[in-house]
């Protein structure tokens, strides 16, 4: 693996890759995402080159497989490292209809070793690499080892409170010259609107916006 980061987080944290002896979970199925293959993708990724993008949020893996493949054709020391915890949302839990997603085994989600799978499927786990952590935690984590990324990519929480902090907290790790963008700014998730909004207007920041995304330059 040529992206020294990679090996720095298995070494600091795992002891050794994700993907070693891994079990298939999950037969045929698609890395779902919602959004994950917006022209807003590849028209930042062409733009900024990035060696090292960070995805806060993540599900199956869609959008995180996606901004791999269009990493990788310009540098292929790319890396996508994917935060999430895999854990679902409250929206999940609570609807019927929804929890299935979750693929509960003895009540505990398996989404993770779903996302490991596609990942896998599409291969690529030289180029992703997942820390099943909350936001927050994995903020710790990534500056112990110093990470910064070249694109931020937010899609996680959509509560009001959650998105700023995510968005805020994130904010630091952008390289100078980098970009943070994120999904779903839209009607519809006013928490995500209202965050965006009052995080550029605190920082001077000027907010760009292509269909449901939202960007901030640095």
């Amino acid at each position: 693996m040529a992206n020294p980061l990679y090996q720095r987080i298995i070494d600091e944290f795992f002891g050794a890759s994700p993907y070693d002896g891994l079990e298939t979970t999950a037969v045929n199925e698609p890395a779902q995402g919602w959004a994950s293959d917006s022209p807003v993708f590849e028209t930042l990724i062409d733009e900024y080159l990035p060696t090292t993008i960070i995805e806060v949020g993540t599900w199956k893996g869609a959008s995180a497989i996606h901004m791999a493949r269009l990493a990788t054709r310009h540098n292929p020391n790319s890396l996508v490292i994917c935060i999430d915890t895999w854990l679902g949302s409250a929206a999940h839990w609570t609807d019927p209809t929804e929890r299935v997603q979750l693929g509960l085994k003895q009540g505990y989600p398996t989404l993770y070793y779903r996302f490991l799978d596609n990942v896998v499927a599409a291969g690529l786990t030289e180029h992703i690499l997942p820390i099943p952590l909350p936001a927050a935690s994995a903020l710790a984590v990534l500056s112990q080892v110093e990470a910064v990324g070249d694109l931020i990519y937010i899609d996680a929480d959509h509560d009001a409170m959650n998105v700023y902090s995510d968005v805020s907290g994130y904010w630091p790790l952008v390289r100078g010259g980098g970009a943070m963008f994120g999904d779903d700014y839209l009607a519809n998730w006013p928490g995500v609107v209202k965050s965006v909004n009052l995080f550029a207007e605190k920082n001077g920041i000027t907010l760009g916006t292509y269909q449901e995304k939202w960007l901030l330059r640095k």
